[in-house]
């Protein structure tokens, strides 16, 4: 059994409280939240044990622990229902029947780095179930030695309107600035996420990262959700980037496939099949194709489908002689692996 005990102390009245003639510590409900792992907990969704939020001068939580042959770390976090204008005194007892020894955490990683941004108009993409991701404001984040950043994203409100900041869910990603470059030996599956989209705000906790530049793209959930953003990192620093065609001229072109062009990739046999265009280019210049999936017809598997697009030289349509793979493509999306 454990019991752990938060006294107040309310002999300190500060600003609003003076002037009303109250003690303000007495506003404020506080209570202790149970997490296992011993770390510092960000999440109150992942509380193993809730406490109740009381302006009682004492908030008791009472638990037990099964037995186990190691160890077990818990986290303590001291919580108030909301901001007060005033500082509140407390002292923290823990009892238990086995022995155990009671440390503060580390305070959070100081930020080093912090950009406003806002999703609006074109740039409000969106989760990456939608095409219109890649339409999301993108950050770099330059890293000059070796360091384990931690990224927060919080969401702020508009002027002259805009969705409110607390209901906006929030989403943060980061990879290597060439997908082609990933750190060597690198097991880990990119881009790296903040996990399930959340209200308001999130964090992203990348460790061992090697120096170098890494893109960051903060999104939310819902396509056209229109709100500010703060990002702040606890290394490296951070600068925007342009949309990834500024500057560049823009056609888009629309098209599908059916019954006779839906050949699939080279390993199905006819490549050749899939919808061609031909592209002239008037003079030398730098070339960026992007090929979306919208959406799908009704009835259909809502799922992404994987995609890829090829840019062959010569201008000639591709046969079943000339375009059974890619193996004579002047250049290929993501190196040939399908994507959405």
């Amino acid at each position: 059994a454990v019991w752990v005990l938060l006294p107040r102390h309310s002999s300190r009245p500060y600003n609003l409280a003076m002037a009303e003639g109250r003690d303000a510590s007495r506003d404020a409900f506080l209570t202790v939240h149970v997490f296992r792992g011993g770390a510092r907990a960000h999440y109150l969704e992942r509380c193993w044990m809730q406490g109740v939020y009381s302006n009682r001068p004492h908030t008791l939580v009472k638990f037990d622990l099964p037995a186990a042959s190691a160890p077990q770390q818990l986290t303590l976090a001291l919580a108030q229902y909301k901001p007060t204008d005033s500082q509140v005194d407390f002292s923290l007892d823990v009892y238990a029947q086995a022995p155990f020894t009671l440390r503060p955490i580390a305070p959070p990683e100081p930020t080093v780095s912090r950009l406003s941004g806002a999703w609006s108009g074109r740039t409000a993409g969106g989760s990456s179930n939608h095409d219109s991701y890649v339409d999301n404001p993108r950050f770099l984040l330059e890293l000059p030695f070796a360091a384990s950043p931690v990224l927060e994203l919080a969401a702020v409100g508009l002027r002259g309107g805009g969705s409110k900041p607390e209901d906006v869910q929030l989403g943060l990603a980061l990879s290597p600035e060439a997908p082609t470059e990933q750190p060597a030996g690198d097991a880990r599956k990119w881009p790296l996420r903040s996990g399930d989209y959340r209200p308001g705000g999130c964090r992203l906790a990348a460790a061992s990262l090697p120096a170098g530049r890494w893109l960051v793209v903060p999104s939310t959930f819902t396509p056209g959700t229109e709100c500010g953003f703060e990002l702040r990192a606890s290394a490296g620093r951070l600068a925007a980037l342009p949309h990834e065609a500024h500057g560049l001229q823009r056609q888009a072109v629309q098209g599908a496939w059916d019954r006779q062009s839906a050949a699939g990739s080279p390993n199905h046999g006819a490549f050749w099949k899939n919808p061609q265009l031909q592209l002239v280019l008037s003079r030398p210049a730098e070339l960026l194709l992007r090929l979306r999936a919208p959406g799908t017809r009704e009835g259909r598997s809502a799922a992404p489908p994987s995609l890829c697009v090829a840019l062959f030289d010569g201008g000639e349509q591709r046969t079943e002689a000339t375009g059974r793979g890619l193996s004579r493509a002047r250049a290929v999306s993501e190196g040939g692996l399908y994507a959405y």
